[in-house]
């Protein structure tokens, strides 16, 4: 038998590996979130814009009341004589048993015909006075919910049902139960994160652990090392998983991958391109071109370009932003040249840098990110601050996973997968972006050199800078690179070039543009040698 007719059948098994792959990859991954006696943690938190809402006395209600504290908000109405005044009393409780200084109940009506001001001040007359209330009209509503990024998704619990939804479609008839105890949330300086309660008996409802919201008008301060919350032991499945990709052929496998999401064949793209949104649910209200189907292969639609309004770029000058959408795997202090992994899991600084003594001793001691983009992620990577490329190497290695369960279990996981450095200056600070590979990432691509992976021969190779395709010099937020499938990248900063901003927790979700850190005066001053 010919090779072209191996051929499908080779592309075939790679595709089933690669997405029975994904698919375990997903279902063992294991948030680093609190753990909760009651209730479930919903992460992922998005950026609240700006409104102006009517309060009981009939002034204006908006965000900046909302800054500086947590705060519990509470969808609802007051034509809802039974469950409604029992949500709120439990809300009560649970302000009392947080003990968070600071904390605020705000609730807001989705029935703003019936609830006027009058009526929302004499429904809230037997709660805390320290209750917030405030009204919003329909269409208003609807505008606030869709910029907050919140789906129609329901998670039933015992008790009552919450509802994740925009309000502003329609308004409840009556009250249903969950009709009332739609959502509270924490809201912090503009940013929420979403959490539920289920209640039990007795109602332990959330941790005092699940509600360290901070206080986001105080500087972040740098911290010597964040570190993952302890998690379980790796169960049979887990440890099979890690186990399989020590004897699998990784290059093979992801040559297979590489070329079937580059295939054009019409059929063919479409049926990944719907096996992918059926199993991760990408959402596509960001992108370019929102039809999935119209990508011209899997590999386009998968990294796909976002409409230009899509992501705010934080453009205040001593801000660093996320470079990509994705969630935090860890952040915190270099201890020396030891980069924190996971719990027992440290690797060498110089090894991850390609060897470049020049840029590893500059970053000693230093400050560093870690973020994983998961498949449903946004795939292209941009600068987190405007830099001049002074260096790019490509740096072979293996191909595991990064996956929570794989970073937990293989030792200096990134100092040995494949990957590409790209080391930087901002006014003489030095500073470096690494793009780690993971199975099934077909190559990683840069704005200057395109395709840098797979690569021949398979050896540490210094990138040209000269010939390329980009400028050296970019700005914050332009496009640098991109990964053909998902994978992690790390973020290197001098020391006390940074404060990292306090959200900065494994397991918080970023977007590319918001702000993670704040540059500190002392960085300007780095010294101007060239590595």
């Amino acid at each position: 038998m010919s090779t072209k007719r191996y051929l499908p059948w080779l592309v075939a098994a790679g595709l089933v590996a690669g997405l029975a792959g994904g698919w375990l990859a997903r279902e063992l991954r294991a948030p680093a979130v609190p753990v909760l006696q009651s209730g479930t943690w919903l992460p992922g938190g998005r950026t609240v814009p700006d409104f102006q809402l009517l309060d009981e006395r009939g002034g204006a209600a908006t965000l900046a009341q909302l800054q500086g504290h947590p705060s519990l908000v509470f969808f609802g109405f007051t034509n809802c004589p039974d469950v409604c005044p029992t949500t709120l009393t439990m809300l009560t409780r649970v302000q009392s048993e947080i003990a968070l200084p600071g904390l605020k109940v705000v609730l807001v009506t989705v029935d703003p015909e019936r609830d006027t001001p009058t009526q929302m001040a004499n429904y809230l007359q037997g709660f805390r006075r320290r209750y917030a209330r405030s009204d919003r009209n329909t269409s208003r509503a609807r505008q606030l919910d869709a910029r907050a990024g919140r789906r129609r998704r329901a998670h039933r619990h015992a008790g009552w049902q919450l509802h994740d939804r925009s309000l502003g479609d329609r308004l409840p008839a009556g009250c249903r139960g969950h009709e009332c105890g739609d959502l509270f949330a924490a809201l912090r300086a503009g940013a929420t994160r979403e959490r539920s309660t289920r209640p039990r008996q007795p109602p332990r409802y959330l941790t005092s652990q699940a509600h360290q919201a901070t206080d986001m008008s105080t500087p972040s301060v740098r911290r010597p090392a964040v570190r993952r919350p302890a998690v379980s032991k790796p169960g049979l499945a887990a440890r099979a998983f890690v186990a399989m990709q020590y004897v699998i052929p990784q290059h093979l496998v992801s040559r297979v991958v590489l070329a079937a999401t580059r295939s054009r064949w019409h059929s063919f793209k479409n049926l990944l391109i719907r096996s992918f949104m059926r199993g991760f649910q990408p959402d596509m209200r960001d992108a370019l071109e929102p039809d999935a189907t119209a990508y011209p292969s899997f590999n386009a639609f998968f990294t796909r370009a976002l409409r230009a309004d899509a992501r705010q770029i934080d453009l205040g000058t001593d801000a660093v932003v996320s470079p990509v959408d994705g969630a935090v795997s860890q952040a915190g202090h270099i201890t020396g040249g030891a980069v924190f992994q996971a719990k027992g899991h440290d690797y060498d600084l110089e090894t991850l840098l390609a060897g470049q003594t020049a840029w590893s001793d500059r970053l000693r001691d230093g400050e560093f990110a870690t973020i994983y983009l998961a498949p449903f992620d946004y795939h292209r990577i941009h600068m987190p601050m405007a830099g001049v490329l002074r260096g790019a190497w490509y740096v072979p290695g293996r191909l595991f996973s990064v996956n929570t369960v794989t970073v937990a279990s293989v030792p200096r996981l990134f100092a040995r997968n494949e990957r590409v450095v790209c080391c930087f200056e901002t006014n003489g600070m030095p500073w470096a972006l690494v793009l780690v590979g993971a199975l099934n990432v077909g190559s990683m691509a840069t704005v200057w050199h395109g395709d840098v992976t797979p690569r021949r021969p398979r050896v540490i190779t210094k990138l040209p800078l000269t010939n390329l395709a980009a400028p050296l010099s970019l700005a914050k937020g332009d496009e640098l690179a991109r990964f053909n499938m998902g994978s992690t990248v790390v973020l290197v900063l001098p020391r006390d070039a940074i404060h990292w901003d306090a959200r900065l927790q494994p397991g918080e979700t970023l977007r590319m543009g918001s702000m993670i850190g704040r540059m500190q005066p002392s960085a300007a001053a780095q010294t101007t040698n060239q590595a």
